[in-house]
C-alpha cells in the first residue's frame, strides 16, 4: 500500500473515531411520545402527526410508545400498560416525555413522575388537568376543550333569538360537559335535556325546535337504541333552528360544527418539549388550551332550513352533505309516467332529500315492452349503467328487475340491493340473498273481500286482469297461498277481451276482484268506466288507483310507502348496517276509495263508519 493511501486511511479512521466518541459523549436529545391509545385511532393519529411534523427537522431522537388503553379498557390492563411505559422510560432515558390523553396522565404520570426530575409535557387531557395534580414544577401542557365559543358565534348568525338549548344523554360525562360550557365560557342554556334513550332523544330534539333559538347537540354515544341514520333523516325533516356540534362526526345531523384539531395538540406539545431542551423550565411554560378549530358546514341541513351561508365561510370550511359522495341507482321495472313507478321514485326522492346522495334512474320499460328480447336488451343497458355508475347501493323495483337483472347478475355480491314492489312472495326468486333486503308488495285482498261480501248475494269470486307475469303471480298467490276459492278468472290481452270478460263475470260470480289491467292492448280508460256503469250488477273490488273507476270499492296501496321505506333502508345500509340484518317487510298502508256512481247503480247504502273513512270518486 502506498504511503499516501495509508495516510488517507489513517486520517479517515481518526475522524470516524472522533465522531463516534462525540456521539457517545454528546448524544442527540431524546423525546419519548407516550400515546394513551393505539395507532389507527383517529385522534391519536392526528396528535402523532403533529408531534412528528414539529420534530422531524430537529436534531433529536424521537421514540413513540402506545399504551393501547382505548381498545383495552380493563383496569388491570391499564395498570399493566403503565408499568410497561415506565420500563420504556427507564430503558430509553428520555430528556423530555410527551404524554397524550387522560390514561397516560392518570395511570403513569400522576402516580410516578409528579415533581420528579423528568420534564413532562401533557396534551389531550379533557377540560381540567388539576384532577391529576397538574401543572407541577416539571409538568406543563395543553388541555383539550371543545370549540364551543366559536360554535355559538356561528350559530348566532342564523338564529332568530338568543335562547340556547343543549341536548345530551343522561350520563355524568354529558352533564359534566354541559356544566363546563356554562362555567368556563359563561353560557346560559335556556333548555337543557339529558335523554335516557333514543326515543326520548328524538322527543326532546323535536321539542327544542320550538323552545330555543339555537341548539348545541352533545355526544349521543352510549344512548340506548341510538340509530344514527334514522336521526339524520329526522333532523333533515324536522330541523327548524340552527344546530351545532363540537365533534366532526356529529356534523352529519347538525347545521355546522366546530371541531378540535388533534394536530394542534401534538405540534404545541412538541414545540414546548423543544423549548425545555433549550433550557426553559416546564414551570415557566403556562398551561394552555387548544384554540384552533375545523369549521364544517352541512349543506343538506342548510337546504332543509333555507339557510344560505356567507361565501367567506365556504372558502375556509369543510363542506358536507349527510351522505356526501354516496351513489344510489334506482332500477325501475317499468316506465316514466306510470303511476306506480312515479310514486316509488317520488318516495325515494323524498326519503333522500337533502342527503347529498347522487341518485340516478334506469328504466327497463317491461310493461310497455314485455317481449323477452326487449327485456334482455333493457337489462344489458342497465348492466352497462351499473358498471359505469358504480353505485354504493341499488334499489330495484318490481318483479322484472329482480327476475331478469338482480337474480342473474347481482346476487350475493358486495354491492347491497334494496328491493321493493315484489308481489306477495320474494322466495320465488330465492330471496333473501346475503346482500339484499326489501319490501314485499301485498294487496288488501281480505279487506276488499270483507267489504264485497257485505253486498254480494253469494260466495262465488271472480278475477279479471291483464295476462302478464305479475297478474298471473297475483292470481296464483290468491288461490294457493291465501286459499281463497276462485270460481272464474279472466286474464286477457286486449281491451275488447276485457270488456267481454267484465260483462260475463256479472252473471258468473257474486263478486269480482279487479287486478292490474296495465298492459292490456288498446286500453281505453273512459270506455272502461262507461262500460262498467252500463253492465255492473255485482260488487267489484280493486287495488290500484287506475282501477278504482271501474270498481265499487278499492283498497289502494301506496307506492310512496315503498319508495320512502326503500330510501330509509338504503341510508341505514350506507351507514353500515348489513342488508342481511334488516328484515324483509310488507307494505301496510292502504287508502279506502268508493266509486259513488257504481254505488248508486247497485243501489247500495254503506254504513257511516265506512263512509267516514273513505275517499269518493264521482
Amino acid at each position: 500500500m502506498h504511503q499516501l493511501q495509508r495516510s488517507t486511511l489513517f486520517l479517515f479512521c481518526l475522524i470516524l473515531s472522533k465522531l463516534l466518541l462525540a456521539n457517545e459523549t454528546n448524544p442527540l436529545p431524546r423525546i419519548l411520545f407516550i400515546d394513551s391509545y393505539h395507532e389507527g385511532y383517529t385522534w391519536s393519529d392526528g396528535v402523532t402527526r403533529g408531534v412528528v411534523a414539529a420534530l422531524q427537522q430537529q436534531p433529536i431522537e424521537l421514540k413513540i410508545h402506545r399504551m393501547d388503553t382505548k381498545r383495552n379498557r380493563d383496569e388491570t390492563f391499564k395498570i399493566a400498560a403503565a408499568k410497561k411505559a415506565r420500563e420504556v422510560i427507564d430503558e430509553f432515558k428520555p430528556d423530555v416525555v410527551i404524554a397524550c390523553d387522560d390514561n397516560a396522565a392518570k395511570y403513569l404520570i400522576a402516580p410516578t413522575y409528579i415533581n420528579s426530575d423528568l420534564p413532562i409535557v401533557f396534551c389531550g387531557i379533557n377540560w381540567d388537568a388539576s384532577t391529576y395534580g397538574f401543572p407541577a414544577h416539571n409538568i406543563t401542557g395543553m388541555i383539550e376543550v371543545d370549540m364551543i365559543e366559536p360554535l355559538i358565534r356561528q350559530l348566532r348568525q342564523y338564529a332568530k333569538g338568543d335562547r340556547i338549548g343543549y341536548l345530551g344523554i343522561n350520563s355524568l360525562s354529558s352533564e359534566k360537559v354541559s356544566n363546563h360550557y356554562e362555567k368556563l365560557f359563561n353560557l346560559n342554556f335556556s333548555k337543557r335535556y339529558l335523554a335516557r334513550d333514543y326515543a326520548e332523544w328524538v322527543e326532546k330534539y323535536l321539542a327544542l325546535q320550538n323552545e330555543v333559538d339555537m341548539l348545541v347537540i352533545g355526544n349521543p354515544q352510549g344512548l340506548s337504541g341510538w340509530d344514527k341514520s334514522d336521526f339524520i333523516q329526522i333532523a333533515l325533516k324536522h330541523t327548524r333552528i340552527p344546530t351545532g356540534t363540537t365533534a366532526s362526526w356529529r356534523t352529519r345531523f347538525s347545521l355546522l360544527g366546530y371541531s378540535r384539531i388533534a394536530e394542534e395538540q401534538g405540534e404545541w406539545a412538541a414545540n414546548s418539549a423543544l423549548r425545555i431542551l433549550q433550557g426553559t423550565p416546564p414551570s415557566e411554560i403556562p398551561v394552555t388550551h387548544n384554540k384552533e378549530g375545523l369549521l364544517t358546514l352541512n349543506l343538506g341541513m342548510a337546504e332543509a332550513q333555507g339557510i344560505t351561508f356567507d361565501p367567506a365561510l365556504y372558502r375556509r370550511a369543510e363542506l358536507i352533505h349527510p351522505y356526501s359522495g354516496k351513489r344510489i341507482l334506482f332500477i325501475d321495472s317499468y316506465h316514466k309516467d306510470y303511476f306506480w313507478s312515479d310514486g316509488l321514485l317520488k318516495g325515494i326522492q323524498s326519503g333522500l332529500m337533502f342527503s347529498g346522495v347522487n341518485l340516478e334512474v334506469v328504466r327497463l320499460n317491461s310493461k310497455l315492452s314485455p317481449l323477452e328480447v326487449d327485456i334482455k336488451a333493457a337489462v344489458a343497458k342497465a348492466r352497462s349503467k351499473i358498471a359505469a355508475f358504480n353505485p354504493d347501493l341499488i334499489i330495484a323495483c318490481d318483479d322484472n328487475a329482480m327476475k331478469h337483472l338482480i337474480k342473474p347478475y347481482y346476487k350475493d355480491i358486495p354491492t347491497p340491493v334494496v328491493f321493493c314492489g315484489l308481489n306477495w312472495d320474494a322466495s320465488v326468486y330465492g330471496l333473501p340473498y346475503t346482500n339484499t333486503t326489501g319490501m314485499i308488495e301485498v294487496d288488501a285482498i281480505e279487506e276488499v273481500l270483507s267489504q264485497l261480501r257485505r253486498y254480494a248475494k253469494g260466495d262465488r269470486i271472480g278475477i279479471i286482469g291483464v295476462n302478464r307475469a305479475t297478474a298471473r303471480k297475483n292470481v296464483h298467490f290468491i288461490k294457493n297461498n291465501l286459499n281463497i276459492p276462485i270460481t272464474q278468472s279472466y286474464l286477457v290481452e286486449s281491451f275488447d277481451e276485457w270488456k267481454l270478460a267484465y260483462s260475463k263475470l256479472q252473471d258468473e260470480v257474486d263478486m269480482v276482484l279487479a287486478v292490474n289491467h296495465i298492459g292490456i292492448n288498446s286500453w281505453d280508460q273512459k270506455a272502461a268506466e262507461k262500460h262498467a256503469r252500463q253492465v255492473i250488477k255485482i260488487p267489484v273490488g280493486a287495488f290500484a288507483p287506475w282501477s278504482m273507476r271501474h270498481a265499487l270499492i278499492s283498497f289502494i296501496k301506496s307506492p310512496l310507502e315503498h319508495g320512502e321505506w326503500s330510501a330509509k333502508t338504503a341510508l341505514r345500509i350506507l351507514d353500515g348496517t348489513p342488508a342481511s340484518e334488516i328484515p324483509i317487510e310488507k307494505n301496510h298502508t292502504f287508502e279506502l276509495v268508493i266509486n259513488r256512481q257504481l254505488l248508486e247503480k247497485l243501489d247500495i247504502v254503506i254504513d257511516k263508519a265506512l263512509y267516514s273513512r273513505a275517499t269518493f270518486v264521482e
